[in-house]
């Protein structure tokens, strides 16, 4: 007796998909959930939420500008004003296009997923941090935060020319978190006991640039920021005679 397999079906990433026994394939929509584009030179409030101490947060020519002081606690911070809702079955999405202008071990930028119950105050989250021109990728859960630096990535790096306009995605999973750069799995942090947040699975897309020191002022430009949903929000109906 024979007995037929459906073949496993794997993307560039090596995730699976699957197959229905009538030969299909299941498929899903991508659905943004927070975040726009940055439309002209005025910062729409019915999406950003900004603030600022000695840093500013401007849009200039349809891209996002965040820039840092040049003090100790100077910052800059820009986060979606909804948040990204988590379904059953689904993953999130976060993605950002963006380069720097120059980098200063003394500047930190964080930019992902986050909340906190004060935001711009996360406590929880994943995220990529850059210090000066050092990347780490980050967990956050209840204000502990976990830090993978680069050469301790388990995925393929090769680190990016900062200057130049880079794609950094999160792909998370109640499971695991994905972290990409340029359409690449550099690293993927798995939570086979606890989770990794603490409070809600609902997050804000966020950017913040933070001084810890004295340093030149700092700009960082974004020409997207946001967060979608892989796979629609749909329920079957309930009917009752």
């Amino acid at each position: 007796m024979t007995i037929f397999k459906f073949p496993q079906l794997k993307d560039q990433y090596g995730f699976t998909g699957d197959a229905t026994p009538s030969s299909g394939i299941i498929t899903v929509p991508k659905v943004k959930l927070v975040g726009e584009v940055f439309d002209g030179a005025t910062i729409d409030s019915n999406f950003w939420t900004t603030s600022a101490t000695v840093g500013t947060v401007a849009q200039v020519a349809s891209e996002l500008v965040l820039t840092s002081g040049t003090a100790s606690t100077n910052n800059a911070k820009v986060y979606t004003v909804q948040r990204a809702f988590w379904v059953p079955g689904t993953s999130n999405k976060w993605r950002t296009q963006m380069r720097i202008a120059s980098s200063d071990n003394d500047v930190t930028l964080r930019m992902g997923m986050g909340w906190g119950a004060s935001m711009p105050t996360v406590t929880d989250g994943c995220y990529f941090k850059i210090v000066g021109s050092t990347i780490s990728v980050n967990t956050m859960f209840a204000t502990a935060e976990t830090s993978v630096a680069s050469g301790s990535f388990n995925g393929t790096y090769t680190a990016p020319t900062l200057t130049n306009n880079n794609v950094f995605e999160i792909l998370a999973t109640l499971g695991k978190v994905y972290f990409l750069i340029n359409n690449v799995i550099v690293h993927t942090a798995t939570f086979s006991t606890a989770g990794w947040f603490s409070g809600t699975a609902n997050f804000h897309a966020f950017a913040d640039v933070i001084n810890t020191g004295v340093s030149a002022a700092i700009a960082y430009t974004f020409r997207t920021l946001s967060i979608a949903r892989l796979g629609e929000a749909y329920s079957t109906p309930t009917y009752k005679n």
